[in-house]
């Protein structure tokens, strides 16, 4: 014998419109979760890569002036360019950039910033008249700043060929994460006649 329409059973309208609003709402906020964890895990990488480039720079800039070579520069009676925003000196073979089989164990280095990129440029050969290499290593400097310790103080900029600095301190302005200052000591040296070693540095 057939049902009779009161004993059948199912959704109403008014149910199955709160069914979908509810289940547009969840969808909404799931998707709002993805992206912000998405978003949440770009930035966290941004500031990885941001940091391992800013300690790359660092250490190879601090290993440059530790492994400086007491060598007078290409038609420079300079043994460093020390300049207020620039340095150039030569130092021990510190990487593998240039891939070269019969690379001297010596290279000549200069840093210096260009439109906010932090460069530095390298030559294979010290008497090379032109860099074999520029690389960028940092971006987003807002400055860069070298300071000397010589003859008892520190000088924005020193006279090398006379009197060779004893420490060299730089200065990288950063917008993140903010401002970053090495004093590096330079080697002990066998000075040349004539050239004398300041006293060692004290940090001001």
């Amino acid at each position: 014998m057939p049902h009779s329409p009161k004993n059948q059973s199912g959704f109403t309208l008014l149910e199955v419109l709160i069914a979908i609003v509810l289940f547009a709402v969840l969808t909404l906020m799931t998707g709002q979760l993805l992206t912000a964890s998405i978003n949440s895990n770009e930035t966290t990488k941004k500031h990885q890569q941001r940091f391992s480039a800013l300690l790359r720079t660092v250490n190879l800039l601090e290993k440059d002036i530790r492994q400086f070579v007491p060598r007078q520069l290409r038609n420079s009676p300079q043994m460093i360019e020390a300049g207020q925003t620039d340095l150039t000196l030569t130092t021990a073979r510190a990487d593998d950039a240039l891939n070269a089989c019969c690379t001297p164990a010596i290279q000549r280095v200069h840093w210096y910033l260009k439109k906010g990129v932090l460069y530095r440029e390298v030559w294979q050969y010290p008497d090379a008249v032109k860099p074999t290499l520029e690389m960028p290593m940092l971006d987003n400097v807002d400055s860069f700043t070298l300071r000397y310790y010589a003859q008892g103080a520190f000088l924005d900029k020193t006279d090398a060929g006379k009197t060779l600095p004893q420490a060299v301190e730089f200065t990288l302005g950063l917008v993140d994460p903010g401002p970053v200052m090495r004093l590096i000591r330079l080697p002990e040296l066998h000075l040349q006649p004539g050239m004398s070693a300041p006293e060692p540095p004290e940090k001001q």
